[in-house]
């Protein structure tokens, strides 16, 4: 786990903090060399969030995917997108951190991101 010290610092870095340009291209989805992906408030619809959650389920580091935090504000993805989140969650051990601000998650979306 991270060090807030250095999860700071690679906060500040430019390189390794993804956005929705860099991640959707021609209708596939790029993790190489990200390790943050910030999606706050760039308008992904569920198809591309469902989209990205299968590949961070898949990521690994051996295949290029170092992916430690995920943020994900300001969308409302509710409950059926906080299930996808937590699907995900289940199998990609690399995420440490992952930010669910103003997204219409219930209680129940809020089970299922701790479930997984």
């Amino acid at each position: 786990m991270l060090a807030r010290a250095e999860y700071d610092a690679l906060l500040r870095s430019r390189d390794p903090i993804c956005r929705k340009r860099n991640i959707f291209k021609r209708g596939s989805v790029r993790l190489q060399g990200c390790q943050v992906i910030k999606l706050t408030g760039e308008g992904i619809t569920f198809a591309q969030l469902k989209v990205l959650m299968d590949e961070l389920r898949m990521a690994r580091p051996t295949n290029g995917a170092d992916v430690r935090a995920l943020y994900l504000n300001n969308h409302e993805i509710g409950d059926r997108g906080a299930d996808e989140v937590g699907r995900m969650l289940k199998r990609n051990t690399l995420i440490e951190r992952v930010y669910l601000r103003h997204t219409g998650i219930t209680s129940a979306g809020v089970k299922a991101v701790l479930a997984g």
